[in-house]
């Protein structure tokens, strides 16, 4: 049952989680070969992202509630990070710096301090947080709350919620225009 995909930045790689068999497996791009299998110790990983530099994968477990730390090159996991309720989504910020991980159950995204792999803010959104994107420069987080009819909208500065976008039905992701 994979759930989760990500390409590595440079696009050599891809990450698909296997959420019923608690793996990731690792497809070389070029060839769609499977080089590796990654084994979590905990269950239903739900979502992945690369740190931009492509030398870290991140990825939530939503039953197990916290965040598994990937070293790229060694396909080891290096860190796990305990989340909030239910960690459904993740996204990175263009620099690196942060980790913003959705917490689908406790209705707030945790955000990981990249440098020192700890939650350094928890941040209350709308029920169901589902999806979540940067902006180019970084400096916003966009959320869609999926039964809460609305997004919001974080300060990474700051790491607290600036405003809400009303959405007519259930808003399940994002995408900017380039």
């Amino acid at each position: 049952m994979p759930t989760g995909i990500a390409v590595s930045p440079n696009g050599q790689l891809l990450y698909v989680l296997n959420t019923n068999i608690n793996t990731v497996s690792v497809i070389r791009t070029q060839d769609n070969s499977v080089t590796a299998t990654i084994i979590l110790p905990y269950s239903s990983p739900s979502d992945v992202v690369f740190s931009p530099d492509g030398s870290k994968a991140y990825v939530t477990n939503l039953n197990s509630n916290n965040l598994s730390i990937i070293n790229t090159s060694t396909n080891s996991i290096i860190d796990t990070v305990n989340t909030g309720q239910n960690p459904l989504g993740v996204t990175v910020t263009p620099d690196g710096t942060k980790i913003y991980i959705l917490n689908s159950s406790g209705g707030s995204v945790s955000v990981l301090n990249t440098a020192a792999n700890t939650v350094s803010a928890v941040i209350p959104v709308g029920l169901y947080p589902y999806s979540a994107k940067p902006t180019p420069d970084g400096t916003r987080i966009f959320v869609t709350n999926l039964f809460s009819n609305f997004i919001s909208v974080i300060d990474t500065a700051t790491d607290t919620v600036t405003g809400t976008i009303s959405s007519e039905m259930y808003p399940a992701d994002i995408v900017f225009r380039p």
